[in-house]
């Protein structure tokens, strides 16, 4: 079992960002085309292209299974829960509820919600100013946690700064008997 520990706000910024970016490039691939022909696509269709339907891959990652249902929640830090990595299904559930922890006071939180996606925190612009280096346009990013690495999703949500809630989304699926 796995615990959620913070890390060190420099390491943590940029993990995000990268993992985000690799996300979209392997979601939204432009030439999958399995022939030899290649097709110039202009910057106007592509962001059509971005900007229509959602690709498969991301369908299949927002579609709620039968049986199951799906909730969001805001929570300031710590957030009182514990997350682990079930190895089998390279699922991430709260394996533990801290008493009297802000998972527990939300009052929506279970043991056994699988973890869908959090939000993680990332600086987008750098300037560099008598080698003193400014770090600036705050932006709040989704990350869905499917295919991500445990420690990727720990580092978005560490990534928030003290004065920021973290939003976690979570499926909770009736047991099969």
């Amino acid at each position: 079992m796995l615990a959620f520990t913070p890390q060190r706000p420099s390491a943590v910024s940029a993990i995000p960002t990268r993992s985000l970016i690799f996300q979209i490039q392997r979601t939204r691939s432009l030439f999958n085309s399995t022939s030899s022909t290649r097709h110039i696509i202009t910057k106007a269709q592509e962001d059509a292209i971005n900007q229509s339907a959602p690709s498969v891959a991301e369908q299949s990652i927002d579609q709620i299974p039968t049986g199951c249902s799906r909730y969001s929640v805001s929570l300031g830090k710590p957030l009182g829960l514990v997350l682990e990595e079930r190895k089998s299904t390279g699922t991430i559930i709260v394996a533990e509820i801290v008493p009297g922890g802000n998972a527990e006071r939300s009052g929506v939180i279970s043991v056994g919600d699988q973890l869908i996606a959090t939000s993680g925190y990332t600086r987008n612009t750098e300037q560099i100013y008598n080698d003193i280096t400014v770090r600036g346009g705050e932006q709040i990013i989704r990350l869905p946690v499917r295919g991500e690495s445990f420690d990727t999703v720990l580092a978005a949500i560490s990534s928030h700064p003290g004065n920021f809630q973290v939003k976690l989304e979570f499926q909770q699926c009736e047991e099969i008997v």
